[in-house]
């Protein structure tokens, strides 16, 4: 895993010097603490930071050039070992031992079609000096992070923004207009940033350098494509399930540095140690995380039960509540931009404290947007069924609306109002209402001259009229293509990288992603049971009462903290003269919002999270002369 950063001259002048690629990339040498390398060449300029997890020798240090052709990579290419091996069969030639070189060599084979034979995480950027020509791209589920600007003839391009924002040609600029989208959603849609003028670059999308900057070549590989068809019988599918993970989880174990993984003791984690335990050839390293005195969001117990039966060897990390006021002006820093998750919090101390063991991890991230494990799923199952009774439940919502709140993830007054309320809905509506993190009500409070424009309009284009498909598959596709593309992988991938730590997610593998493309929903979701398929494949590996524990969920008790140890670190900072005048919000509307919260009549919770990483991003990214690490 690694960072890059790189500037293009569009009429063909110098780049850049050193000392400002050194300065881009010392913005990030947190993502690679091993190496850096630079290229200058003609109109480009590239500078990577490596950390070295395959071929650790000098011969194959980033950005990597091969004749004509020079590659800056971040990720890593599973796959790779099968690539080369045809390679040489084609008459290509290998210096090193690592994924780096045989993407260049897919490249020379295969022109811009060499990204149709990658399999894995990945972005880059590879300057043709012969064609004279940069290619950029991501992989197709997202998972590594590439951003990019255009000012006058220049294009500038890193792995996290901060790297852009040490480029003395760009200016930082904030964009209000982003700022319903991210307090009811938590974050920023991809392409869209709160900086003017820098995008993220899509997954799944080849783009090339041009005088308009970066334009689409061409698109590439796989994402989640629901359906409702299909055999419905689960045995079958569990163990086809079973065994395309067995490979996944083979792929990932490739590593010459130390390796674990992350254990939650929830099924997804466990089923993926155990796949691991039997595909290793050594006794494999898992790691968990508790709050020392706060048993409420606290899975140690449950990974200590899985590692005994798996055998790993374990080690929990219980750690005193953190100092939240001292951790969030870094946490900001590291995301580069507002974010609502409050459980950035957990995912960064347990990667810092897995770092100190190995240098890469397996985590079983997007095994609930595969395979339909969140309560959203089954509140769309419902409420698609009940449709016919939409006249009844105005009633029905009014009585269960004051009794859902509560940040508290197992609320089963929360799960029928859901029901209940989407119900009466058209499906775009009832599913903006599950996943925002602020109510309308909240949004109508905080606008400071009238009302915002409506944050569901942004995502109305990801459902199509004439979809005929069940509501959970169209909510699958559409919560892959969202909330897990801007919250969890943003999330896993600056929380890891701050620590140096490389995460690996086997769920993300494309045999895993046509599969469950190709499994029809029912059998995911059965008979009120989320991830159905997946416990299934799992009951034999795992312990008992494990695979059927009620969904915990990797988050902390903001809410309370809000009411408690946040408090006065919290009012200091929304309610003070500096944020009352920056405009934002009404100041009223913040003040209401803050006393709703803490007389309880209102769980604003991870709303006050989101404003307050808003105004700490004001602070540190656009106030400020100098951005800086705090």
């Amino acid at each position: 895993m690694c960072g890059f950063c790189g500037v293009l001259r569009l009429d063909g002048g110098e780049p850049a010097d050193l000392a400002t690629l050194t300065a881009m990339v010392s913005t990030i040498e947190h993502r690679g603490p091993d190496d850096q390398g630079f290229l200058v060449d003609g109109p480009v300029g590239l500078a990577n930071c490596r950390l070295a997890i395959l071929d650790l020798r000098p011969e194959a240090a980033l950005p990597m050039t091969r004749g004509p052709l020079t590659l800056a990579y971040n990720g890593e290419f599973y796959d790779f070992q099968e690539a080369r091996d045809d390679l040489i069969a084609r008459g290509h030639t290998f210096t090193t031992t690592g994924d780096t070189e045989v993407i260049l060599a897919l490249y020379r084979e295969y022109g811009d079609a060499f990204v149709d034979h990658l399999s894995g995480m990945y972005a880059f950027a590879l300057w043709d000096a012969e064609r004279q020509r940069l290619l950029v791209g991501r992989d197709p589920a997202g998972k590594k992070p590439l951003y990019w600007w255009q000012g006058d003839r220049l294009v500038v391009f890193g792995s996290e923004i901060k790297a852009i924002l040490a480029h003395p040609a760009v200016r930082r600029v904030p964009r209000p207009d982003l700022l319903p989208l991210v307090l009811a959603y938590g974050y920023a849609p991809t392409p869209e940033t709160c900086f003017e003028g820098i995008e993220a670059v899509p997954p799944g999308l080849l783009m090339v350098a041009s005088d308009g900057g970066l334009t689409p070549l061409r698109s590439f590989g796989l994402r989640l494509e629901a359906t409702d068809e299909g055999s419905t019988e689960v045995g079958d599918w569990s163990a086809r399930l079973l065994d395309t993970l067995r490979g996944a989880v083979r792929r990932r174990l490739v590593s010459d540095v130390p390796l674990g993984a992350f254990l939650s003791g929830g099924v997804d984690s466990s089923l993926l140690v155990a796949l691991m335990q039997q595909e290793s050839n050594q006794t494999v390293r898992t790691f968990s995380i508790g709050f020392e005195g706060d048993q409420t969001w606290d899975e140690t117990r449950f990974a200590q039960r899985v590692a005994d039966q798996l055998g790993t060897q374990h080690e929990p990390f219980v750690v005193t509540p953190p100092d939240i006021p001292e951790l969030l002006p870094e946490l900001v820093w590291h995301l580069d931009q507002p974010f609502g998750d409050s459980s950035v919090v957990p995912t960064l101390l347990l990667s810092r404290a897995t770092r100190q063991r190995v240098t890469v991890a397996l985590s079983g991230d997007a095994g609930d947007e595969l395979f339909a494990g969140y309560r959203r799923f089954e509140a769309a199952r419902r409420a698609h069924a009940l449709r016919w009774a939409r006249p009844f439940f105005g009633a029905a919502t009014r009585v269960l609306r004051g009794r859902a709140q509560g940040t508290d993830y197992a609320n089963r007054n929360r799960e029928l109002y859901e029901v209940a309320d989407g119900a009466r809905r058209p499906l775009p509506d009832a599913y903006f209402r599950w996943v925002r993190i602020a109510s309308d009500e909240a949004l109508a409070t905080l606008a400071p001259d009238g009302a915002w424009a409506n944050p569901a309009d942004h995502f109305r284009r990801y459902f199509q009229a004439d979809d005929q498909r069940t509501w959970v598959s169209r909510l699958l596709d559409v919560n892959y293509r969202t909330y897990l593309l801007d919250d969890l992988l943003v999330k896993a991938d600056r929380m890891t990288m701050a620590a140096s730590l490389e995460v690996r997610s086997p769920f993300l593998d494309p045999s895993v992603v046509a599969l469950a493309s190709a499994m029809p929903t029912s059998v995911k979701l059965r008979g009120g049971v989320t991830k159905h398929v997946l416990k299934e494949a799992a009951r034999p590996l795992l312990p008992e009462g494990i695979v059927d524990r009620r969904k915990h969920g990797f988050g902390v008790p903001v809410g309370g903290w809000f009411r408690s140890s946040l408090r006065e670190y919290g009012q200091d900072l929304l309610l003070s003269a500096q944020t009352r005048d920056r405009g934002l919000f009404s100041s009223a509307g913040l003040r209401q919002v803050w006393e709703e919260h803490q007389r309880g009549h209102r769980d604003h919770g991870h709303l006050l999270w989101t404003l307050c990483t808003v105004e700490l991003w004001y602070r540190q990214f656009i106030d400020a002369a100098v951005v800086e690490r705090p």
